[in-house]
């Protein structure tokens, strides 16, 4: 997907006569101008804007997890923005909040694992268990 870019709209001012009546090329040029402008933003709009937000869960709403106010960082930017409860996706979702795992709490789990996986070797190599 294209990365969304700024719209540009561009007017042109067409002086009429005091008075006078629109020609009707002026007035078709002017009406071209207007749909060419609303058919790009439409464009941008259905093309970008919408693919972007799209996957964008629509859990329970988590204010700690607010880019424009905490800026963008690992506890701001979801690992997989539509994970869910299914098994398949389960890994990257944060059932407990209803909403996928951020960056952050996935490199946590991670390494809660990897602790949990060698404390349980060195009880087995110590004869422990």
């Amino acid at each position: 997907m294209a990365r969304p870019s700024q719209i540009n709209v561009t007017t042109i001012k067409r002086n009429q006569r005091l008075r006078g009546p629109t020609s009707s090329e002026q007035q078709n040029d002017m009406q071209d101008e207007i749909i060419r402008d609303l058919v790009a933003f439409q464009s941008q709009w259905n093309n970008s804007i919408v693919g972007l937000t799209s996957i964008i869960p629509a859990g329970v709403e988590d204010t700690s997890i607010d880019a424009f106010l905490n800026g963008l960082d690992g506890q701001t930017l979801y690992v997989k923005a539509d994970a869910t409860s299914i098994a398949s996706l389960a890994k990257f979702y944060n059932e407990s909040k209803s909403r996928p795992n951020t960056i952050y709490e996935q490199f946590i789990d991670v390494y809660d694992y990897i602790d949990t996986q060698i404390a349980e070797l060195r009880s087995l190599i110590s004869g422990g268990g």
